[in-house]
């Protein structure tokens, strides 16, 4: 769902009460605003992430609880040797705002072994995995059926203590014609 920025905020009063009509205890925006990419500074990402937070307050009081979804830009993007994703999770309280960590993207942004890296450093925020696999060939490789890639799913499903939900995603190979999910 889309939670909005603090430009352009939504109707978060109904989202809520849609999510409790529904029964959604966990939900997010898909990703944080970089289709296109809005933010290039720090200042903007920190405003963005506490925007989150405030959301993540009112979600936490309703029963539900706000997550943020990373795609590669989150750690590539780099501001005085903090990514997007450090800067979300440094600027956002942990019982507001949890994360969805989607392996791919992460492996994507980071390297193969940034999935490992960010459960080390934020463990108990990510709640949630987005189980997507990387095709072998030249890095990063394209999206690829989940355990037919080179993501080494069991060392990163081992090092997960917190994991509620694995949301497996069959993304089409982008680029193949002949890719059917």
């Amino acid at each position: 769902v889309d939670v909005g920025r603090p430009e352009n905020p939504v109707d978060f009063d109904q989202i809520l009460a849609d999510n409790k009509v529904l029964g959604i205890k966990y939900f997010g925006s898909g990703s944080t605003p970089i289709f296109p990419l809005v933010y290039t500074t720090e200042a903007q990402w920190v405003a963005y992430a506490e925007y989150l937070d405030e959301l993540g307050a009112r979600a936490r009081r309703a029963g539900q609880t706000l997550m943020v979804h990373n795609h590669d830009i989150e750690f590539e993007q780099v501001f005085g040797g903090r990514t997007v994703f450090d800067i979300l999770a440094a600027n956002t309280d942990p019982r507001n705002v949890v994360f969805q960590l989607d392996l791919y993207w992460a492996a994507n942004g980071g390297g193969l072994a940034n999935p490992l890296e960010v459960l080390r450093r934020y463990g108990k925020r990510v709640q949630l995995f987005h189980v997507k696999d990387m095709a072998a060939g030249p890095f990063p490789g394209r999206i690829e059926i989940v355990g037919e890639g080179i993501i080494d799913f069991p060392r990163i499903f081992a090092a997960a203590k917190n994991i509620r939900y694995y949301v497996v995603e069959h993304d089409p190979r982008f680029g193949d014609p002949t890719f059917n999910p």
